[in-house]
């Protein structure tokens, strides 16, 4: 039983809205209305605020930590990022902000080398396995 409203929850979840994210709202009924119905409403409005405080926790702390290190992207330029491409774009550059961060790091600094530092300053300071930058080697050779 407590599977379903669960499930819809997670589904509920990740419904995009560029305005707000409604998703989380949503996804924040089926389980309360579960604590509502079976423990009373001082325990619905508490398990309704850990909910909100546990998720905007992770949204705001957790989140940017996990992404940049998957990402090679510092915690402060994840954080800056969003504040960035959402002031450019509005909303959805907010949902934008990372990969389009990324991509301007991969596409336009790290290939030249006139910017490698800056590309290695975003970084998330750890040795990447597979390096994203070709190094272009002049053959030294005595021919032609």
């Amino acid at each position: 039983m407590a599977l379903i409203p669960l499930n819809v929850s997670q589904c509920t979840f990740f419904t995009p809205d560029p305005e707000e994210p409604v998703g989380f709202y949503i996804s924040l009924i089926p389980p309360t209305l579960i604590v509502l119905l079976t423990l009373g409403w001082a325990k619905a409005i508490l398990f309704a605020v850990g909910y909100t405080l546990i998720n905007n926790f992770f949204d705001i702390v957790v989140s940017p930590c996990y992404l940049g290190k998957g990402l090679d992207l510092s915690t402060i330029v994840t954080f800056l990022a969003v504040v960035f491409w959402a002031w450019i774009l509005g909303p959805i550059g907010a949902f934008l902000a990372l990969p389009l961060t990324v991509m301007v790091k991969t596409l336009l600094l790290e290939p030249f080398p006139e910017t490698q530092l800056l590309a290695q300053l975003m970084g998330a300071g750890f040795p990447s396995e597979n390096p994203t930058s070709v190094t272009i080697r002049e053959n030294n050779s005595g021919g032609e």
